[in-house]
């Protein structure tokens, strides 16, 4: 499981739209962060795997932002798939880090 998992070498990235704007998915927002609501996914889910997890892509509202908006949106996107191999992956603690019950070992 984590660094040690089955799908070692391989990378991740959750690709998602969703219909709100990036304020209501900020730390202030009434969704709060989409970092801790795709942690679960990230980090339960694909770094469980033993996949190197990239930071998620989030295209927020392309329903209200018209089509220059959504051509933005679709150009960001085009980037960061170029880019995916130089991505750095999300800094999740190794396996070792952790004593036998799971948690954090003295001094970490």
């Amino acid at each position: 499981m984590y660094d040690n998992g089955g799908l070692q070498g391989r990378k991740a990235m959750i690709s998602v739209t969703l219909g709100g704007f990036a304020g209501m998915n900020s730390v202030s927002g009434i969704n709060g962060d989409i970092n801790q609501q795709l942690f679960h996914i990230n980090h339960g889910v694909l770094y469980f795997a033993g996949m190197q997890v990239l930071p998620s892509f989030v295209a927020y509202a392309p329903d209200q932002v018209g089509q220059d908006g959504r051509e933005q949106i679709l150009n960001e996107y085009k980037q960061r798939l170029l880019s995916i191999q130089t991505t750095p992956p999300l800094p999740y603690r190794p396996l070792a880090d952790y004593d036998h019950n799971f948690v954090l070992k003295s001094g970490d």
